[in-house]
Formats: C-alpha cells, sequence, structure tokens
C-alpha cells in the first residue's frame, strides 16, 4: 500500500518547539545597532504615501484594520521634527569647534573657554535628543512598517467579485471527508499535524502535482528549489507580522543553541511566498522581464482559530507556488497577472472538476496584497466555498522592504513588481473533490 505522510515532528535535524512568531527584527533602531547587525534597511516611502493620506485612510478603513493612520502620520511628522532639531544641534557643535580652532591661533583662552562650556552643555543636550529620537524612531517606523499595501483598481470594496465558473455545484448532502476518505482507505486523519493519504489518494497526489509541473512548463514557468526555512527579517519583510501574529511557526530551540531572537528561523516550506522572497532580498536581477518561477513542495502554517475541520486546515500541505517578477510598469505586472491566471484557469479545467475564481473584497485581503484572485471548491458538507488556491498581486511593495531590484537598460536599479500565489493546496482540492463525489471520475 502507498502512504503520503504529513507528519510534523522534526525537520532537517532539528529538534523543535514551534511558536508563533511575534518579533521585530525587519528595521534595527540605533539604540539597538550595538547588538543586532542590521542585515538591510528597508526603503521607507513614507513621504510618498503620506502624500495621499486620504486615500490611505480609506485603504486601511475598508481592509477593516485596527490602525490609526493619523496617529502614524502624526509619529512621522515628530520623528522628522526631532531629526532636523538634532541635525541643528549637530551643526551648532560643528560651528562651535570650528571658532574655538580659530581662537586657539590668537591664544583667546577666556573665549575658548565659554565655548567649552557651551560645547559641553550642547553635548549633553545632543545626547538626550538622540535618546528621544532613537524612541520615536521605534515607535514611528513600526507603525509605518504595519500600513498595508495600496489597494489595486480592481479590488472591490466590500463584496466579492465572481469572474468566472466551471461546473455545476453539488447539490446532494455529503458526509465529511475525512469520514469518506476513510470508509474508501484514502485518508487517516488524526488532527491537523498528522495525516496520511493512501492508496489511490496518494498516487493522484503525485499524479496531480506533475500534471500542474508539466502544464505550468509549458506556459513558460520554470521549475525552482526553495528552502523551508527563512530568517525573521524575511517574513516581517513579507508583511507577516502585524496582520495576523500567528501567520507563521518559529523555531524557538534548535540543535545549534542558536537563540538570538533577531537571527531566529521559521518553518514556511519551499512552497511559500518568504521562500521566493528570502531568494530574491537583496538582490538586483539583471536580463530580460517578466521571470516565472514555480515550485512544488511544502508548506506550513499554524492552526487558525476559525479553521475548518479535516483537510480544509492542516499545518503541512504539499502546494504549487508561482513566484513573478517584472519591471515597476503596472500595466506589464496586470498583463501578467490576466496571462497567469487563464494558464492556472485551463489547468482546473482540464481537471474537470466545478471550480470558480473570485476577487477577494479588500476586508478580506492579507497585508502585503493588493489584489487576490482565489480559487475556490464547494464544500457539500460545510455548504460553503473553500479556497483551495489564489493568485495575489504584491507590486513593489515587499521589494522596497526587502530591496528585491532589476537593472534598466540604462544601468539604472529599480524595484521589481511582484506577483505570486499558492495555486493549488492538495489537502482541501482532495477534500472538495472526495465530498462532491468526483474523486472516482478523477483522471490526469
Amino acid at each position: 500500500m502507498i502512504f503520503a505522510s504529513h507528519l510534523m515532528k522534526s525537520v532537517c535535524g532539528f529538534s523543535m518547539l514551534l511558536r508563533t512568531y511575534c518579533s521585530s527584527t525587519l528595521f534595527v533602531t540605533g539604540n539597538k545597532a550595538h547588538k543586532t547587525a542590521s542585515v538591510l534597511i528597508p526603503h521607507l516611502d513614507c513621504e510618498e504615501r503620506f502624500q495621499g493620506l486620504e486615500k490611505l485612510k480609506r485603504n486601511v478603513m475598508l481592509r477593516k484594520l485596527d490602525l490609526d493612520v493619523d496617529n502614524v502620520h502624526q509619529l512621522w511628522e515628530k520623528l522628522r521634527s526631532i531629526e532636523q532639531t538634532k541635525e541643528c544641534m549637530e551643526q551648532k557643535r560643528i560651528e562651535i569647534a570650528s571658532i574655538t580652532k580659530a581662537l586657539k591661533k590668537n591664544n583667546n583662552f577666556q573665549e575658548i573657554e565659554k565655548l567649552k562650556v557651551q560645547g559641553r552643555s550642547l553635548r549633553d543636550d545632543i545626547k538626550k535628543v538622540t535618546k528621544k529620537f532613537w524612541e520615536m524612531q521605534e515607535k514611528a517606523i513600526g507603525q509605518f512598517l504595519s500600513l498595508p499595501n495600496d489597494l489595486d483598481p480592481d479590488t472591490p470594496e466590500t463584496e466579492e467579485k465572481v469572474l468566472y465558473e466551471f461546473g455545476n455545484v453539488p447539490q446532494d448532502p455529503s458526509e465529511c471527508h475525512t469520514v469518506i476518505g476513510n470508509k474508501q482507505d484514502l485518508v487517516r486523519y488524526f488532527s491537523p499535524v498528522c495525516y496520511y493519504l493512501t492508496g489511490a489518494a496518494a498516487v493522484y497526489e503525485l499524479k496531480l502535482l506533475q500534471h500542474f509541473a508539466d502544464s505550468l512548463h509549458v506556459a513558460e514557468f520554470a521549475e525552482t528549489c526553495n528552502s523551508d526555512f527563512v530568517r525573521s527579517i524575511v517574513v516581517e519583510g513579507c508583511g507577516m507580522k502585524h496582520i495576523n501574529s500567528v501567520s507563521v511557526f518559529t523555531i524557538e530551540h534548535s540543535d545549534t543553541g542558536v537563540s538570538d531572537i533577531n537571527n531566529r528561523l521559521h518553518l514556511v516550506g519551499g512552497a511559500s511566498l518568504p521562500a521566493y522572497c528570502a531568494c530574491h532580498a537583496k538582490t538586483i536581477v539583471t536580463g530580460s522581464l517578466p521571470i516565472r518561477y514555480f515550485t512544488i513542495g511544502r508548506q506550513y502554517s499554524p492552526i487558525q482559530s476559525k479553521s475548518l475541520p479535516g483537510l480544509f486546515h492542516t499545518c503541512q500541505a504539499s502546494c504549487v507556488e508561482l513566484f513573478v517578477l517584472t519591471s515597476d510598469t503596472l500595466k506589464e505586472l496586470k498583463a501578467e497577472f490576466h496571462r497567469t491566471l487563464k494558464a492556472v484557469t485551463g489547468i482546473y479545467r482540464s481537471l474537470g472538476v466545478p471550480f470558480r475564481i473570485v476577487l477577494f473584497p479588500a476586508n478580506s485581503l492579507k497585508q502585503w496584497e493588493s489584489l487576490r484572485a482565489s480559487i475556490q471548491m464547494f464544500s457539500v458538507h460545510n455548504k460553503s466555498f473553500i479556497e483551495v488556491g489564489y493568485l495575489s498581486l504584491c507590486n513593489n511593495y515587499i521589494s522596497k522592504r526587502l530591496l528585491m531590484y532589476y537593472e534598466t537598460p540604462e544601468k539604472d536599479k529599480k524595484f521589481v513588481q511582484v506577483l505570486s500565489g499558492t495555486v493549488l493546496s492538495v489537502p482541501k482540492f482532495l477534500g472538495c473533490v472526495l465530498e462532491n463525489g468526483h474523486f472516482s471520475d478523477l483522471n490526469i
């Protein structure tokens, strides 16, 4: 009998205690610089974003985020004011040093002593202002990094928009897919962290993934292999900290003995957005764009509070992940989005199962998403649509945070635009297929 095991115990030799991610490492302020080396300094387009303040506030309102944009703006203005004060004081200190040097030539010791007293007082004031600047910097930058991506004009404001439907939604009642799978000896489900696909289901998983790979090769995607682990700075750079603090696993302790809070590893899986971003952080892409990647592998995620039962949310899943880089032209990015969505739609049509594609409203988007096309199948048992895949626009939101550039023909550096998505989650797909009674009809 063939088994596809999905059991989280130990990975790559690490004895792990997994917990959720909650620390900040993307921006290291001055008062922490002596303890932590800054791997990169994100590009903060604060002036640009605050120029459209009303647009930004509407963005946050539509996403239903608990974030006070006016407060973030005020913090940023206070930071600028303190920085200007600090610069004036530094300039005054330089002037005093220059005057003192000139007075020494004339042996004017009385005036020199006065300037020394003034200089010492100014030095103490600079220390106080610098400390205040660091404190304000940590508050302001932390709040700024929590701002979401701009919304794409095609993103619905409140209600999802159906783009495409294929096949008829099943109407007959059905048992849960875990019960069906157990009866047919296809699934052995114990918990979200431990389940097995057996027999025909295990074989079909391999065939399904290979079918996606073959189809994506035809669509001019190059297959890659990514690491299952990324550093904290990549996770935060992808915008996965502020919206949902339980979005990734953290390795609390490892056999290496490394416990630096700013240098922790996170288990995300090679078929994930952070895994691709880790490869491109602080790099410059040369050559022609767009560049199209895909990978087949594992994706790991903690249990959410409102997760559906069974295979509809597991801590580990076999997935197909896409990652596309384009130039900074929004027109090219949108063209690539529609091209990729058309290719993925064709793959699902070839499987012959009912599905639909909808655009998520603003309040259903992740922090890093500008637009999200959700690929959904119907769960008869739960009487609801289940997202089995998605495709998202990231624009240059992540690129600016992780310094992902491309080189223009004029040898200039510009931020790449990013398109990404998990276009297939095998457990969710199989769960819907079992409930819809289509498993015996599948033929790849």
